[in-house]
């Protein structure tokens, strides 16, 4: 919705043949390779912005009706100026005689955006990377200090994934083993002792909105957990708890003991 293009797929849809499959693209590498969802985005596109819908482009180039010519031309007409199409003109060539020459200005209109078109499609394409940027796993945590006995602490770190994806971004990356688990690391001042859990863990992924747009599939707790510990410290030390996820970033918890609720 952000560029006005067809989002299609490279294998279903971008065939020169219908039997041959284009390979050796980017987003075949990042998604195959390590589960990441690439784009290949045009940043132009002369029939789409001329107002002519087309369901698909290879056939569209292949063949088209003449009145696809005529669109094109009205809008060169109106958008340009007419600069986007020149006259045919005779012209003596040095080999082979009188021609005519004249067409489409291929680089102006067809390879490239014309210039008054360049500051409309670098902002939609801005979004459309921001917006995409945004699609990710995002870590969000809440920690609870309570005290127990003299000395001792229960603590709680409830953490969430507030984003998009899941913090292994697709199922083709854990296919291909390429996201290791999301790890937590809690972090004792000096002379803390630990009671109960475990200084390093590793916990499972956790999903985000992306499977909660149908009832039958979305799960309301897989998208957070819950780690606890039981711990001795000094009033007025500092624990530190340290997530860590390949893909959704670090998130760095500290709380004080003896400041708790």
């Amino acid at each position: 919705s952000f560029t006005g293009y067809d989002c299609i797929s490279v294998y279903h849809d971008f065939r020169y043949h219908p039997q041959e499959v284009t390979t050796g693209t980017m987003d075949d590498y990042a998604y195959d390779t390590y589960g990441w969802f690439g784009f290949t985005i045009e940043l132009w596109d002369a029939p789409t912005a001329a107002g002519i819908k087309k369901e698909d482009l290879i056939q569209w180039f292949r063949w088209h009706p003449p009145e696809d010519e005529l669109t094109l031309l009205r809008w060169s007409d109106e958008q340009l100026g007419g600069e986007g199409f020149i006259d045919w003109q005779p012209f003596e060539h040095p080999q082979l005689g009188g021609v005519e020459i004249g067409g489409w200005n291929f680089k102006r209109v067809w390879q490239n955006a014309p210039p008054q078109y360049l500051q409309e499609l670098a902002e939609q394409h801005c979004q459309f990377a921001i917006a995409h940027g945004l699609m990710s796993p995002k870590l969000a945590a809440r920690v609870r200090l309570t005290q127990e006995g003299a000395g001792v602490y229960y603590l709680l770190l409830q953490l969430e994934n507030q984003g998009f994806l899941p913090t292994y971004t697709s199922k083709k990356a854990l296919e291909r083993k390429a996201v290791r688990p999301t790890e937590v690391t809690l972090v004792l001042p000096e002379g803390a002792k630990l009671i109960a859990g475990k200084l390093s863990q590793e916990i499972q992924h956790l999903e985000g909105r992306s499977n909660k747009a149908f009832r039958s599939v979305a799960r309301g707790s897989d998208y957070r957990c819950t780690v606890e510990w039981a711990l001795k410290a000094e009033s007025g030390s500092e624990i530190e708890i340290i997530v860590q996820s390949e893909r959704a970033g670090t998130l760095r918890q500290r709380v004080t003991v003896g400041n708790q609720d």
